[in-house]
């Protein structure tokens, strides 16, 4: 449906769009809760503790932005060996925000990041028409 287009001194009332791909479906919470989220989370449990190189290097490069020496691993080699961009802005971020550990703060941090990405995931894939 169009919206209804009226004079300027009378209000325009806007029609909600019919489209089943524009309407808001959410999955129901305890089917997200056992497909979606507690896999995410028996994965973490899994692999919390354990970690690779790459938050460390990440780290490091966001510890030489903080301190002036631009993104580098050791000062006066620009040799980019960051994974991603958006990482190390997050990175650096994490690495200003006060208290605790860095890595922690971290990973914590990629928890809370893909929390969200499932959750946008299980929109995705619940708005999909296929048998449940």
């Amino acid at each position: 449906m169009m919206p209804t287009v009226t004079t300027p001194d009378q209000c325009v009332v806007l029609q909600p769009d019919d489209h089943p791909a524009r309407t808001a479906k959410t999955p129901p919470l305890p089917e997200a809760a056992i497909f979606l989220y507690l896999p995410f989370l028996v994965s973490v449990c899994r692999t919390f503790a354990s970690g690779t190189d790459d938050p460390f290097i990440t780290l490091r490069y966001a510890a030489n932005i903080v301190h002036g020496f631009g993104p580098v691993f050791n000062r006066g080699e620009g040799v980019q060996g960051f994974t991603s961009p958006l990482h190390l802005c997050v990175a650096v971020l994490v690495y200003l925000a006060p208290g605790g550990h860095d890595l922690l703060k971290l990973k914590l941090a990629s928890l809370v990041f893909g929390l969200l990405a499932i959750r946008e995931a299980g929109i995705l894939l619940y708005r999909i028409d296929i048998p449940r």
